[in-house]
């Protein structure tokens, strides 16, 4: 359970808030095009700057945290890679990614729950690292 009082609380949701940044950019990056990625990975990177500006702050250089950072912005760039001619921002239903062939679908009642849950993995690995090592499993 998180600490409300905790001095290191305000960072935490800091922290949170670029990483919730960074899975709304990688969920958005699973529905267009190899081109359009690049400039949703320009955002998602920056997010991840912010983190590490954020951890470096705080914690100086520590090192699991700044590993666990660097591997999400590894995954990010993996995804932005991947080639792709989706176009589902705006029109999905009943559509297939164009990667995977997975139905594009979404969490009814949630507009950014909208996103290829195959390609989505892709970056899984580095964002359970970043929640792991800043601790906002409690949040």
């Amino acid at each position: 359970m998180l600490d409300l009082n905790h001095p290191d609380t305000p960072i935490t949701f800091a922290v949170a808030a670029e990483h919730g940044k960074v899975l709304h950019y990688a969920k958005r990056m699973t529905l267009v095009s190899t081109q359009d990625r690049q400039r949703l990975l320009d955002e998602a990177l920056n997010a991840c700057a912010a983190i590490r500006d954020i951890t470096k702050q705080r914690w100086g250089n520590a090192k699991n945290k700044i590993k666990s950072v660097e591997l999400l912005e590894t995954n990010l760039r993996e995804l932005a890679s991947t080639q792709s001619t989706n176009d589902y921002a705006d029109s999905w239903e009943g559509c297939n990614c164009d990667v995977c062939d997975s139905p594009i679908e979404d969490l009814p009642g949630y507009p950014d729950m909208v996103y290829c849950r195959t390609c989505i993995a892709a970056v899984r690995p580095g964002l359970d690292a970043v929640d792991r090592s800043y601790g906002l499993w409690c949040i």
